[in-house]
């Protein structure tokens, strides 16, 4: 009979383990559940961060590369100085009634590069 009250003891108190553990595994789950959508709402937020980063870097990238491109001499070019002025005196001698003359874009000493422009003839 003894033996029998230890054997219902002990299982009631396996019982009592289990249950407890249910209750722990019920009270864990929607913990668990904000900690993995926080750890989700942290990833989204750092890939966002990560991809306006580049975003930005790739700007700034293309904006410090610009003035360079402009600024970097072509050895094969010719000196468009001389021929924009014989353009010109051209344009000036065979038509006198023109009001605009179109002077052709030319490279400076330091490399950059001046548009072509329309200017008035007188």
């Amino acid at each position: 009979m003894l033996n029998s009250l230890t054997q219902l003891h002990s299982i009631a108190k396996e019982r009592l383990r289990l249950q407890e553990e249910r209750l722990r595994y019920k009270q864990q789950l929607p913990e668990d559940k904000l900690k993995q959508e926080k750890q989700k709402e942290e990833h989204l937020k750092f890939e966002r961060q990560k991809k306006e980063r580049s975003k930005n870097e790739q700007k700034l990238q293309t904006e410090n590369y610009r003035p360079q491109q402009q600024k970097q001499i072509n050895p094969y070019s010719t000196n468009n100085n001389s021929w924009s002025t014989r353009n010109f005196w051209s344009n000036n001698s065979s038509n006198g009634s023109s009001e605009k003359v179109y002077v052709q874009g030319y490279r400076c000493k330091d490399g950059t590069w001046v548009e072509g422009y329309w200017r008035s003839n007188k």
